[in-house]
């Protein structure tokens, strides 16, 4: 069953054919989210945000990297 962004599954995602797969195995992209919740990095939020670039730095040197950001307009 092809999931779309309508659709609903039920059960687990390994019954659908989703999985999470090995680091090595081969893919188009690694995704990122960057953080912007202060809440889940408690008196680290600053240093973090480097950290996050030092890892992209890192990836984007061999592989096409995804990030996904939160959007100004959405609370």
């Amino acid at each position: 069953m092809q999931a779309t962004a309508t659709s609903v599954l039920t059960g687990l995602p390994f019954e659908h054919g989703f999985s999470m797969p090995a680091e090595w195995m081969p893919h188009a992209a690694t995704w990122l989210a960057w953080p912007h919740n202060k809440a889940d990095w408690p008196n680290k939020f600053e240093p973090v945000k480097w950290v996050f670039a030092e890892i992209i730095r890192h990836i984007v040197k061999g592989e096409r990297l995804r990030l996904i950001v939160k959007d100004a307009k959405i609370n």
